[in-house]
């Protein structure tokens, strides 16, 4: 799902991509970390680096167009009836312009989120990992989710959200594992900026998301 930005002010989104720079607003205070509430802490988060509801289709963009980050390629890998947004009977790139904020919210809470066990977690490694599978893709952070883990634990580094998985992350020491997802993702955007032409246009964005990122679940409890 690679989105990257469609101006020079938006450099932040997927790379599976632009958003906003600046800094999170007041949106982001302790009351978003009441229990329960780190799915919109983590949702709301990425919202303001993807651009929100800004519909995106950016020349040599592999995901293809894209709105509240959610981008077409990935959209054909979910059910149709979920996702045929203008009611015509086929997914096309119009279905990703007709979708709703409440549609692309129930998207992000079944297809990431859930899809990850990411509730089994402590609130700051999920709002991390929930950002990181949204702008680098799921099966991606759970490799290195299960690479930092395995040199401790017993893990096969396969991408997938097993039982195994998620009691060596709810063992481990969470502030170590965050740091280590946030250094593999620094790492794959600097070398995909030195392997492919058009990210190195993106990287300071993806960089600043990231530093930012680190920032907000810094500041949970």
């Amino acid at each position: 799902m690679i989105r990257i930005g469609n101006s020079e002010d938006r450099r932040g989104g997927r790379v599976e991509g632009g958003g906003r720079t600046g800094s999170v607003g007041s949106g982001f205070g302790p009351l978003a970390y009441e229990m329960g509430r780190y799915f919109d802490t983590a949702y709301g988060f990425t919202q303001f680096w993807e651009g929100g509801g800004t519909f995106h289709e950016v020349q040599g963009d592999p995901g293809g167009a894209t709105k509240f980050g959610i981008s077409y390629r990935f959209l054909k890998d979910l059910p149709l009836p979920s996702v045929d947004f203008d009611l015509d009977g086929i997914l096309t790139w119009q279905d990703v312009r007709a979708m709703r904020e409440e549609q692309a919210r129930e998207i992000f809470r079944r297809y990431f989120w859930n899809y990850l066990t990411l509730d089994r977690f402590r609130g700051p490694l999920a709002v991390v990992m929930f950002d990181t599978a949204v702008n680098v893709g799921r099966t991606r952070t759970v490799r290195w989710l299960q690479q930092g883990l395995a040199l401790t634990a017993d893990l096969v580094v396969d991408g997938v959200m097993g039982p195994r998985t998620v009691e060596a992350a709810i063992l481990a020491d969470m502030w170590a594992t965050i740091r280590d997802l946030l250094s593999r993702r620094r790492r794959y955007y600097y070398d995909l900026a030195g392997d492919t032409g058009w990210a190195k246009k993106f990287v300071r964005g993806w960089i600043r998301r990231t530093e930012r990122l680190e920032a907000v679940v810094g500041g949970m409890p």
